[in-house]
């Protein structure tokens, strides 16, 4: 993604480093480190679930800790999600559910949990 981003004058692409793990994925304190000096207009994340309740959450701590920044630092956070991952919690808490500025699922997400979301004040897209 940052490569193909990265054909368009702009936009400034920033590609974090650290201890590289499965899938091309950095997420250890070196990373932590220098996302803590970012700031950004819109942060867009994923996580392993999203919930009205628990908020959102991830498999990792490490993980968690690295999406918690992105929301902390950004003037607007969006997370990105397929479907079934509404209603779903996963081990490690990243921020509870009004930190979310925008929330963007499948249309075939769970309909009461949405409505539980959108009644928090989050702007809910279904695609």
């Amino acid at each position: 993604m940052a490569d193909e981003l990265s054909y368009h004058d702009n936009i400034d692409v920033y590609v974090l480093g650290g201890k590289m793990r499965c899938r091309g994925v950095c997420d250890d304190m070196m990373t932590l480190r220098q996302l803590e000096a970012m700031r950004f207009d819109k942060g867009f994340l994923t996580g392993y679930g999203v919930s009205s309740e628990y908020g959102l959450s991830n498999t990792s701590i490490n993980t968690a800790a690295l999406h918690k920044t992105v929301i902390e630092n950004s003037i607007s956070s969006v997370v990105l999600v397929p479907s079934y991952k509404i209603g779903r919690t996963g081990f490690s808490v990243v921020d509870e559910i009004e930190k979310i500025s925008i929330l963007i699922t499948n249309k075939d997400a769970d309909k009461l949990e949405i409505k539980k979301i959108k009644d928090k004040g989050i702007k809910v897209i279904l695609v």
